[in-house]
């Protein structure tokens, strides 16, 4: 079966090609993975469908010219799971696992000979935030290594506004000043709300579109 997502809508009969994105401001993704380049800790990527923004959040690295290697995490369960399109509606049977078989090959394929180490995780953000809290395992020329720091995190899983908070929270005790949170399709919850923590814990917004926000720790 062919796979094919128009935005909120699925059909059977539609194809997908590595690296598709279904949005806008793509800019913001990589203005901010530029950023970051003197910030400690990994970058990371809530959703990743098609794996367009993956690409562009490593582009960015690249272009900035890291100094060693950036762990790149890429969380997304796949599965055909119910998924949660914004505060009132979900959409049932949302991303095969074909959308997995396309993107995370061509993905990890991208990064050979890279300075990104891409690792991928096929998993509820719920799964990760409770299996990875102390930290994710990184191997790297015969060491092993526990990473707990994030530079960049771009929120583009389930868009309710509980889900978001829960994801925000976590991940702002885990950040370090300097880093830079990404967040898409900011009028599908009550973003307000994420603000208003973020501006609480020293957050101080970057750019604002007509889909994504971005916003740097200040302390």
């Amino acid at each position: 079966m062919n796979l094919t997502e128009t935005r909120g809508k699925w059909s059977n009969t539609i194809t997908i090609n590595s690296f598709d994105t279904d949005g806008e401001n793509y800019e913001v993704l990589y203005d901010a993975a530029q950023r970051i380049v003197n910030i400690k800790g990994m970058t990371c990527e809530i959703g990743v469908r098609a794996g367009g923004s993956s690409k562009v959040i490593i582009d960015g690295i690249m272009a900035s010219g890291p100094k060693g290697i950036r762990t790149h995490v890429a969380i997304d369960p796949y599965g055909s799971l119910d998924y949660k399109y914004n505060d009132t509606e979900v959409i049932a049977d949302a991303y095969e696992n074909k959308y997995r078989d396309i993107a995370i090959p061509a993905l990890f394929r991208y990064c050979v000979n890279s300075k990104v180490n891409f690792q991928f995780y096929q998993m509820t953000d719920t799964q990760f935030m409770k299996r990875f809290a102390d930290g994710v395992p990184v191997y790297l020329s015969g060491k092993e290594y526990l990473l707990n720091n994030y530079a960049l995190v771009y929120f583009d899983g389930p868009h309710a506004t509980e889900d978001v908070m829960n994801e925000t929270v976590f991940f702002n005790e885990r950040a370090l000043k300097g880093s830079v949170f990404i967040y898409d399709d900011v009028s599908f919850y009550e973003h307000g709300k994420i603000e208003n923590y973020l501006k609480k814990n020293r957050w101080k917004p970057i750019v604002g579109t007509s889909t994504k926000f971005s916003y740097t720790k200040d302390g």
